[in-house]
C-alpha cells in the first residue's frame, strides 16, 4: 500500500469510478485523522435492545437488587428504539427481529410495564404468541 496523508479529502474517488486502492487509502486517512495521540480511537459504542435486555434479565435471575432509576433509563431506551414493525430491530430502523422481540418485551415486564403488550404495533403483537419457542439462544430459557 502506498503511503497515505493524514487529510481524508485528498484524492477521494471520483464520480462513477471505483478504484479499491483509492477506496482503502481513503479509509485510512480518515482512520488516521480520528486517531488519537496515543495511538487510540474513540468512538460512540451503540447496542441494539438485546443487550440492556440481558442486563435486566440477567439481574433479576441472579435476584440482584433492583436498580430502580437505572431500569427506568433502560425502559425509556427500549421504548424508544422500538421500530415502527411494532417489535424490536438488531438495529436501528432495522427489520423486526423475533429474539430481540421477545428480549425486550421480558425486560419491560420484569422492570414493571404491565401494559407491554399494548405497546407493540403491528406485527409485533400479532407474532408475539408465537415468539418465544421460536426465539434465539437463551430467551427460550
Amino acid at each position: 500500500m502506498s503511503s497515505v496523508s493524514a487529510d481524508p479529502t485528498s484524492s477521494a474517488p471520483k464520480a462513477g469510478t471505483f478504484d479499491p486502492e483509492q477506496s482503502i487509502e481513503a479509509a485510512t486517512r480518515a482512520l488516521i485523522a480520528m486517531q488519537q495521540p496515543d495511538g487510540h480511537w474513540v468512538f460512540e459504542l451503540e447496542a441494539d435492545a438485546t443487550i440492556p435486555a440481558e442486563y435486566v434479565l440477567l439481574r433479576h435471575y441472579l435476584a440482584k437488587p433492583i436498580a430502580t432509576e437505572l431500569e427506568a433509563k433502560i425502559a425509556v431506551y427500549l421504548r424508544r428504539t422500538q421500530g415502527k414493525h411494532g417489535g424490536w430491530p438488531l438495529f436501528p430502523d432495522g427489520a423486526f427481529d423475533m429474539s430481540a422481540s421477545v428480549k425486550a418485551y421480558f425486560a419491560l415486564k420484569m422492570i414493571g410495564i404491565r401494559s407491554t403488550l399494548r405497546t407493540w404495533r403491528g406485527r409485533g403483537r400479532r407474532f408475539f404468541p408465537a415468539a418465544v419457542p421460536r426465539a434465539r439462544m437463551f430467551s427460550r430459557g
